[in-house]
């Protein structure tokens, strides 16, 4: 009607605030019947409550630095799109990347440089189907879920290198401390890590044999990228470098 003015909304903080207010007397409920020792299936449902609580507030599964999904989203989304690549068959890939050298540029130009290293990942050129998630520290994961070859993903790396080498020359940082030239770090390189998933496999195991190719990576030389292929033996997978 003309003259209202619509209510103010609650933004995502202020709306799981109120949800858990309402939720807490069936939550003492919940926990009151428990200590009384009934059946575990209720018990199922206080942590169904919480957990379904938990998720309508967007934040659970953001970084707080860098904007990007966090591990927690990751791990989620692992979980989902392995089970779609067992029932349709499509093919699942993890690119993990990591910032090269990043103790030697958070040492040069101080924590604040250091955030602005890892800030600098979320302007990468990532598409929206794809999103990339912050797995802790200076390492990053994204999931490829489409029939992709390998050399098409050699040209996504390929771009997030050249972008990071623009983005790198737009920073502006200084050094906290005086540093010869030859040694101060003045561009940002990423070292990649690729596997596929196979099916029914675990999601761990997928995502340890990522973790395991992009750290093959680093003793090879970092700024590149290695694919690791599934073996008998879950730590010692089949490493092939792929040629930038």
């Amino acid at each position: 009607m003309p003259g209202l003015t619509p209510p103010e909304q609650p933004k995502p903080g202020e709306l799981f605030g109120t949800l858990r207010k309402r939720y807490e007397p069936v939550r003492s409920v919940v926990k009151n019947a428990v200590a009384a020792g009934l059946p575990g299936d209720v018990r199922s449902l206080r942590r169904g409550a919480f957990l379904a609580a938990e998720q309508l507030n967007p934040m659970v599964y953001k970084d707080s630095l860098t904007g990007l999904n966090n591990k927690r989203w990751f791990d989620d989304e692992v979980k989902r799109k392995t089970a779609e690549a067992n029932r349709n068959g499509k093919p699942l890939w993890i690119l993990t990347l990591d910032i090269d050298d990043f103790k030697k540029f958070n040492s040069q130009y101080g924590h604040q440089g250091g955030d602005t290293a890892l800030k600098a990942i979320a302007k990468l050129p990532f598409r929206e189907e794809e999103p990339i998630a912050r797995i802790g520290g200076d390492e990053f994961s994204e999931l490829l879920d489409e029939e992709i070859t390998e050399e098409q993903i050699v040209l996504v790396v390929k771009r997030h290198i050249e972008q990071m080498r623009v983005i790198s020359q737009s920073l502006n940082l200084k050094p906290i401390t005086k540093i010869a030239d030859d040694e101060l770090a003045r561009e940002i390189t990423l070292t990649f890590g690729l596997t596929k998933y196979q099916k029914d496999e675990s999601t761990e195991e997928f995502e340890r044999r990522a973790n395991l190719a992009m750290h093959e990576a680093k003793n090879r030389g970092k700024n590149r990228i290695i694919i690791a292929e599934k073996t008998e033996d879950p730590e010692k997978p089949a490493y092939r470098d792929l040629e930038l």
